[in-house]
């Protein structure tokens, strides 16, 4: 399959809209997690224990004591399929995750780790591609509670 340079643009730009996601996520970069969506998106994430959210909900669930609850987390992304249809795309990338988060046992903190996949819906708007529609899916996870070293901000 030969990919126009318009093609091409695309995949690379929808790549780094998913990416934005995982990036500000796991940076504590709101604005560039914000510049990933819709306005009017829905992130569903009712298969991994949640419910769906728009962005701005879904933020404040993830920064609800920010540092403190979630101190170190790492979405990394892989095996993205992408499909584009004029401005309108589809794309589905498979997920690594792992978060620590405190607990009360001094030295201690929670590990989750997990694998699952997004699949996302996303439009052209005159801003770049972005994401209209998400989902979240799991295919493992595992928690543990582990030593922890390194100070957790409080």
């Amino acid at each position: 399959m030969t990919l126009t340079m318009q093609e091409i643009s695309d995949r690379i730009e929808i790549t780094d809209t998913i990416t934005r996601y995982s990036y500000g996520l796991d940076q504590r970069i709101w604005p560039e997690w914000d510049r990933t969506f819709t306005p009017d998106a829905v992130l569903d994430f009712s298969a991994v224990g949640m419910s769906e959210h728009s962005p701005a909900e879904l933020r404040a669930i993830f920064t609800e004591g920010d540092a403190t609850r979630i101190p170190v987390g790492q979405h990394l992304l892989h095996n993205t399929v992408i499909e584009v249809d004029g401005d309108r795309a589809t794309a589905r990338s498979e997920y690594t995750m792992t978060t620590h988060s405190r607990i009360e046992t001094e030295g201690k903190a929670r590990r989750v780790q997990g694998g699952g996949w997004y699949s996302d819906e996303l439009i052209r708007t005159d801003a770049g591609w972005r994401i209209t529609r998400r989902s979240a899916n799991s295919k493992w996870i595992d928690v543990v509670e582990v030593d922890w070293a390194a100070p957790i901000p409080d």
